[in-house]
């Protein structure tokens, strides 16, 4: 049954979850961490609260929060891993862009792990660090090659590039700060140096694994949390686990234990998930998402304000107005080519163009595929069948858009 935390008055008498308790719910799940040197009045409220609060988390999710001297970070586990997981953005954009950049920021973390609190050290040292933590190139059992890492002519400019988006982001997540000159000037300049320091928060970024040495690739990792999710938990909390991790839960992708334990346990859901989040538990036949009637600027939601929704909302619409394949319904998914989805997007351009922002007007029907279908990908409102066809779900039709014929514009193209 689900565990209800509420108190119990002298009387017998339940009273209502604080709000205080239910808003650092939320924002443990929604934050990354919680710091005391950035929200001061909400770390100590946690703190104040912190029975309650690990009670939900233990017992909804099996989940671990860990509580500190410096900051309050909730361990979320995911039942399945998704690509979308490992973007690093800064101010909703994506900062990460190349594979280089994630073994950049991984090699980083390394050097920062031999690091004490307050140490101080060099941009020089990072590029030095760097190179020496590289990964090797290990083309058969015997033979390794050293992997030089240029910072200087050629394409040591892209790796200064990278080395400072992977630099801004430390800095965002308060993994290291900047003591004195500039980092950008590293782009234009290999022997620039800037002098950080090391956080505490360092410590708390990365989950701690005990058997990691035994791991030898993504595989082994894939493993490990198949075995945690099955073995560690029970069927309530890889729901919801699931249903606060990923943008929709398919009904039939989770299991038969999981399937059943919605049927049975719909209300109570519902009821746990308003009482102690604040969200809206939405069960559909095939489908459970998570709502918010209330969402803050800046926050990761669909449908958003912004042209890339505005156009995954038509290109759902065009796609019921005129679907041709027979087979869809609202309980299959169907496949659609490249070719087709071009197609569709350079008819939406000539239709709704007007509409549409500079940037987006500029796309050609390539790029404007690759980034629709990224966007689907990120929502699980596709995956990927073949490397020219992808699988469109029943999620991306729950809500869909069409422009008003009446809507006028201004003389720079924007609505009025």
């Amino acid at each position: 049954m689900i565990h209800d935390v509420a108190q119990v008055d002298a009387d017998g008498g339940k009273k209502q979850l604080k709000e205080e308790v239910r808003q650092c719910i939320r924002l443990l799940i929604e934050r990354f961490w919680v710091t005391r040197e950035d929200d001061e009045e909400l770390y100590y409220l946690i703190k104040d609260n912190e029975v309650e609060i690990k009670a939900f988390f233990r017992d909804t999710f099996r989940y671990r929060l860990i509580i500190t001297h410096e900051l309050a970070k909730l361990e979320k586990v995911p039942v399945n891993m998704y690509n979308w997981m490992g973007n690093k953005e800064i101010k909703g954009q994506t900062i990460f862009r190349r594979q280089r950049d994630f073994v950049f920021f991984f090699c980083l973390l390394a050097f920062l792990e031999g690091k004490g609190k307050d140490d101080q050290f060099s941009l020089q040292n990072i590029c030095e660090a760097i190179q020496a933590y590289y990964p090797q190139v290990n083309d058969d059992a015997t033979l390794h090659e050293h992997v030089t890492i240029i910072w200087k002519e050629g394409s040591g400019y892209q790796n200064r590039l990278s080395l400072i988006r992977v630099l801004k982001y430390a800095i965002k997540m308060h993994l290291i700060v900047v003591v004195d000159q500039y980092i950008e000037d590293f782009a234009g300049d290999s022997s620039h140096d800037v002098l950080f320091e090391r956080t505490p928060y360092v410590t708390y970024f990365l989950r701690r694994f005990k058997d990691i040495f035994s791991w030898e690739n993504v595989d082994d990792f894939t493993q490990f949390l198949e075995q945690e999710n099955s073995e560690y938990v029970e069927a309530k909390h890889r729901f919801y686990r699931r249903l606060f991790l990923e943008p929709i839960v398919y009904h039939h992708e989770i299991t038969e234990e999981e399937q059943d334990y919605v049927k049975r346990f719909y209300y109570a859901i519902e009821n746990n998930v308003q009482k102690h989040t604040g969200y809206e538990y939405e069960r559909y036949k095939h489908n459970s998402v998570l709502t918010k009637t209330l969402y803050v600027q800046g926050e990761v939601v669909h449908p958003a304000e912004n042209m890339l929704t505005n156009l995954i909302l038509r290109f759902a619409g065009y796609l019921l107005a005129h679907s041709a394949h027979d087979s869809f319904s609202f309980t299959k998914a169907f496949d659609l080519s490249h070719h087709e989805m071009q197609q569709i997007l350079s008819k939406l351009k000539e239709t709704d163009g007007r509409y549409w922002s500079k940037s987006f007007k500029q796309m050609t029907s390539e790029q404007l595929r690759v980034v629709v279908t990224n966007f689907l990908f990120n929502w699980n409102f596709a995956e990927e069948k073949d490397d020219k066809t992808i699988t469109i779900k029943e999620g991306l039709f729950r809500i869909v858009g069409h422009y008003d014929a009446d809507v006028s514009l201004d003389s720079k193209g924007d609505k009025q």
